[in-house]
């Protein structure tokens, strides 16, 4: 079975990027592409419960950046080193909330992530994420 993966271009902390630019028109929705996009998100998710480079690897295009709370951006292979030196263990990382948009070879999707993750030292860490990411489906993203 072929399966289209998302390469992710740019993730931003930010609320919305595209409702205002589509007021008035009417917008059909692709339902597989959304389900697909739901699953690159869930992937996502577990390649830090899992620490699965590989995963992230497949799923991050190469021109990833992440704008993090603070400010700070990094790119693929930051995101990729940062999950390798990660000694926690992850009790869950669960996407949630997703609003999917799609536009043509293009997607953005709105939504939140909460994890909560504990080191062996006893120090613990509930977070959750409000992101938005666009997201592109390239001819070298196919599997």
């Amino acid at each position: 079975m072929k399966k289209t993966v998302f390469a992710v271009l740019l993730i931003l902390n930010a609320s919305a990027l595209v409702p205002a630019q589509m007021s008035g028109r009417r917008m059909t929705r692709n339902l597989k592409a959304e389900r697909e996009l739901k699953k690159v998100e869930e992937d996502w998710a577990n390649a830090y419960l899992r620490h699965d480079a590989v995963m992230l690897e497949r799923i991050l295009a190469d021109e990833f950046i992440s704008v993090g709370s603070n400010g700070k951006s990094h790119n693929k292979a930051q995101d990729i080193e940062e999950l390798k030196a990660d000694s926690a263990t992850y009790e869950y990382s669960t996407p949630y909330d997703l609003e999917i948009r799609v536009y043509g070879n293009g997607a953005v999707v709105l939504g939140r992530t909460k994890a909560r993750r504990h080191y062996d030292s006893g120090r613990q860490h509930v977070n959750e994420y409000r992101g938005t990411k666009t997201l592109v489906n390239g001819p070298n993203c196919a599997t």
